[in-house]
């Protein structure tokens, strides 16, 4: 279940909460995928570790750093972080559609 403040910051921008649930990082996963994006340089240096041989399409979905994790923090922690996944989501999708 989402967090109290990310279902606050998520409705302060309109938005619904998505049904999710986590899951663990898999060799299957990792194989299907065409890209992995990590929030935090340990993450992405634990799925490289782990599978070297997905190296190239394991990145960082920030390319400027690891996402702030609000995780216990303020309500404008949440908003802070949700803003700088879509930054870094919107950067990432026009640098998708450059590449075709």
């Amino acid at each position: 279940d989402l967090p109290e403040g990310v279902r606050r910051a998520l409705a302060s921008l309109g938005v619904r909460p998505p049904v999710h649930a986590s899951q663990p990082v898999t060799e299957s996963l990792v194989r299907a995928a065409d890209l992995v994006l990590c929030a935090a340089g340990e993450h992405r240096a634990a799925v490289v570790g782990t599978w070297p041989w997905a190296a190239a399409k394991i990145r960082m979905l920030d390319a400027a750093g690891d996402v702030v994790d609000p995780m216990g923090g303020s309500g404008e922690d949440y908003r802070a972080s949700l803003e700088q996944v879509e930054g870094a989501v919107r950067r990432l999708l026009d640098e998708l559609a450059r590449a075709v």
